[in-house]
């Protein structure tokens, strides 16, 4: 089950020196991935001691039959071996921790953790064990428990190489990369012979921003072993981020070259190829790519099916573009979660292809799974949501809404909240659809009427008949005005195909209020660096940001200001654009009224500014927060759900993800 590092075996000791002292880590052995986890470590091969005593014989005869078990891979009958030699004597470290290590191969964290704590209650100055925890918590998920124990091994021995490069690749995974580059670099100095230690200082020192140093020891490793993809792979990944795609084409190729199986490098390669799959033949190489990675790889085991679980995802999101590739997504999105069965994008991706194929239930089921796993997967939401709606009943509704919050436990009001938003937003849009349809036939007949007015009006000489006629037609074509206001803001737009910058829009809202702003207001503009992009349409998210702005700047009855920001929210996977005013707030009553067709305070307002935000940031399936109270300041914000997704597990130098949405009405996270 684990990943890099192996805990290590270690053979049964006499009773006086298993007490007396603990062994050192065993020396690595090379690994076929050196490039972004810690070395398999070479396992300690059991040793025969002579036993005076006839129990201690026998305890040592079931400990040697399961040391002989685990190095076959036989972990059941190993854990039963030892946990007979507990039986026989139950203080015996090392039954502990090589009953640890079967644990944790069959993937039974919990008792791994469990086995080794009590190898390590028992010889507390082992770094070995120490060592082992780590590893256990590491692969259950626990980065900051698994540091913790590094650190107390290093008490032990602050020498030991093998144990500083596991600390600083967990440093890499929680994007601590200036202590990652001085534990790998520690590393280097005490062992430069432990295999794939170079290359991951380079990643380290990429990570942290020192680009030379990482492709001077990277072209230093292709110069001295010119067969090995590893540095390649790597070389090709820092020069994409320097922005050098074809020297990151050339090395990734070489690295593909020398090993077709090499999941990072096909990865990569069919992203590049995958953003672009419009363009010329595009999208066929990168399915060819993927495919030629998984047919030329071997009979894979945990770790490598880990890595290949990626390629699986990318390849069904490239299937999953045209009707015809729907089973081919389906196997294999399902043959990626074998190996990777956490990963929720792939599931709200299924669900949305078995709710295209008109399977609700299964598609709920798939929701549901990914909510369970990030609660605050804003996509999931609204999917889940649209998924309800056409279910339709109210027993299902109240079935479906009780497991969303059993599964998304503490962030269930989060989950809860979009799913309602959702559902009353599809429900609107079904209403405005039907009125909208009415409302227009109504606008024609306004408009065919004022045509006929007018001609009559031109017939006439001047006089109190024509200046009445003239009043009406005024009237009537303040109504046509009015109604085709009132059909903007409630007329369902097409998924547009269009792409949003946010940083953008608050410029030029900016622009374009810097000249009406009153005497005394300032609007203060802060934008938050890198922020993705969103599907949409930039002239409606403009006018959009625009209202919220005006209405902030009108708010204020004398000197004041108003603040307009983006950000990105790691935590929930969205970004937003935010309105903050100085004003007089809004009372609780009106919070949800401002928001109604047609409501406004103003006596020369039509009441769409914010009825007009509101569909805009729903047509993105985004949600649109109000923050406010009498006196104080009032904030609109609107949160559209992230594009780009946590990075894969297992992958390269960075392995990351970026996720295009499908125009289509559901939300599909395309993996290129």
């Amino acid at each position: 089950m684990g990943r890099g590092q192996k805990p290590h075996i270690v053979p049964l000791q006499g009773r006086r020196a298993r007490k007396r002292r603990a062994l050192p880590p065993s020396r690595p052995a090379p690994r076929d991935n050196p490039h972004t986890e810690p070395e398999r470590l070479a396992e300690s091969m059991p040793v025969r001691l002579e036993h005076g005593r006839r129990r201690d014989r026998a305890v040592h005869e079931v400990f040697e039959d399961g040391n002989r078990a685990l190095l076959a891979g036989n972990f059941v009958a190993a854990a039963q071996r030892y946990r007979r030699a507990l039986l026989l004597a139950g203080d015996i470290a090392e039954a502990y921790n090589n009953l640890a290590v079967a644990c944790h191969r069959q993937g039974f964290f919990f008792e791994a953790r469990r086995a080794v704590e009590r190898a390590i209650d028992l010889a507390p100055g082992c770094a070995l064990y120490q060592h082992n925890a780590a590893l256990i918590a590491r692969d259950a998920g626990e980065p900051t428990k698994a540091l913790e124990y590094l650190s107390l091994a290093l008490t032990f021995e602050p020498r030991s190489a093998p144990i500083l490069q596991c600390r600083g690749l967990i440093h890499t995974t929680l994007r601590q990369f200036p202590e990652a580059l001085a534990d790998l670099s520690r590393a280097l100095e005490l062992d430069p012979s432990l295999p794939g230690l170079v290359c991951q200082v380079a990643v380290a020192a990429s990570n942290a921003g020192d680009t030379g140093r990482a492709r001077e020891l990277l072209d230093r490793l292709t110069a001295s072993q010119p067969h090995d993809p590893e540095p390649y792979y790597n070389l090709g990944f820092i020069s994409l981020s320097m922005g050098d795609t074809p020297a990151g084409l050339k090395y990734l190729e070489r690295a593909r070259s020398l090993s077709p199986a090499h999941a990072g490098a096909a990865f990569q390669l069919a992203s590049l190829y995958a953003k672009n799959r419009d363009e010329n033949d595009n999208r066929s190489r990168a399915i060819a790519i993927l495919e030629s990675c998984i047919a030329s790889s071997p009979e894979l085991d945990v770790k490598s099916g880990r890595k290949l679980a990626p390629v699986y995802f990318l390849l069904a999101s490239l299937y999953d573009d045209t009707a015809d590739g729907y089973q081919q997504a389906m196997a294999n999105y399902r043959a990626g979660l074998e190996w990777d069965p956490d990963f929720y994008v792939a599931h709200n991706n299924l669900g949305a292809l078995s709710l295209e194929r008109g399977d609700v239930e299964q598609a709920l089921e798939h929701f549901s799974r990914a909510l369970a796993l990030r609660p605050t997967y804003a996509k999931a939401c609204l999917n889940f949501a649209k998924a309800l709606y056409r279910r339709g009943t109210e027993f299902s509704l109240e079935e479906r809404i009780e497991s969303l919050l059993a599964a998304t436990g503490r962030q269930a009001p989060y989950a809860l909240a979009i799913v309602a938003r959702c559902l009353v937003d599809l429900a609107e849009h079904e209403v405005y659809a039907e009125i909208h349809e009415r409302d227009h036939k109504i606008k024609n007949v306004l408009g065919l009427t004022g045509n006929r007015l007018r001609r009559m009006r031109s017939k006439l000489q001047d006089g109190p008949p024509a200046a009445e006629l003239g009043e009406v037609l005024a009237v009537l074509e303040n109504a046509y005005d009015s109604m085709g206001a009132y059909l903007r803001a409630i007329q369902p737009q097409a998924n547009s195909t269009g792409r949003v910058d946010l940083n953008e829009i608050a410029r030029r809202v900016a622009a374009r209020t810097e000249q009406s702003r009153p005497e005394g207001c300032e609007l203060t503009v802060t934008l938050a660096p890198d922020l993705p992009s969103i599907p949409g349409d930039p002239d409606r998210f403009e006018e959009a940001v625009l209202n919220l702005v005006a209405n902030a700047l009108e708010s204020l009855s004398g000197p004041g200001h108003v603040r307009l920001r983006t950000e990105a929210d790691e935590e929930r996977g969205t970004v937003l654009v935010s309105v903050e005013d100085d004003g007089p707030g809004i009372p609780p009553a009106l919070r949800e009224a401002i928001f109604r067709t047609g409501y406004t305070t103003k006596a020369s307002g039509n009441g769409l500014g914010l009825a007009i935000v509101r569909r805009t940031v729903a047509e993105s399936h985004g949600t649109l927060e109000v923050s406010s109270a009498p006196g104080r300041a009032t904030r609109f914000t609107m949160r559209f759900p992230l594009e780009l997704e946590p990075l894969p597990r297992g992958g390269g130098l960075s392995m990351s993800e970026s996720i295009a949405e499908d125009p289509g009405s559901l939300i599909v996270s395309e993996l290129a």
